[in-house]
């Protein structure tokens, strides 16, 4: 996918059933994580930590996890960790045991195989284009501050008044451009 690009319409089996995206979304911001495989230990901790972010800081967005499994196994996954470390996921995840949707999203990975899928998140506008998106090793786990200062950041910039500049984080002011002095010949 390329940033602007809309989210691919698609069916898929779920965690809470039947979803249609991006029809289920609605017009809010969403954010679509790929987990390389169910029971790895960086997607169980990635899987936790986004459902916390989904209920604290990320509460205005949509929420997804992809794995690359059958429901069944997804839930059985979840149902260890939470026995484990005692940790609810209660966000939408999404079966994808045939790697389709992994195939939508990340076309110059493939074929998957019996690997494990690609990992990185994808971050879509109200209007469903995609804003921003982050891929990732399988050995490093994603960064909870990042996505919530990226998510952020696009919300507060939507109307291309202001910009983030570097290290930006909630807080600290923006930058106004449409003050920015302009220089005539």
């Amino acid at each position: 996918m390329r940033l602007g690009s809309s989210f691919p319409k698609l069916k898929a089996t779920s965690t809470n059933g039947p979803i249609v995206l991006p029809h289920d979304i609605g017009a809010r911001w969403s954010v679509v994580m790929f987990h390389a495989q169910a029971f790895a230990p960086v997607c169980s901790s990635e899987v936790v930590a986004l459902s916390r972010l989904a209920r604290n800081q990320l509460k205005e967005l949509r929420v997804y996890s992809v794995i690359p499994a059958s429901v069944d196994t997804i839930s059985d996954w979840l149902d260890e960790t939470k026995a484990r470390i005692g940790a609810t996921v209660d966000h939408t995840c999404i079966a994808d045991p045939e790697n389709k949707l992994s195939s939508a999203f990340f076309k110059s990975s493939l074929p998957f195989h019996s690997r494990p899928g690609p990992r990185g998140y994808f971050i879509f506008d109200t209007a469903h284009r995609l804003a921003a998106e982050t891929k990732l090793p399988r050995q490093v786990g994603f960064s909870s501050e990042e996505l919530v200062r990226i998510t952020s950041a696009l919300a507060l910039t939507r109307h291309g008044e202001m910009v983030a500049p570097a290290n930006w984080t909630l807080g600290v002011p923006m930058v106004d451009i449409g003050r920015r002095p302009r220089i005539h010949n």
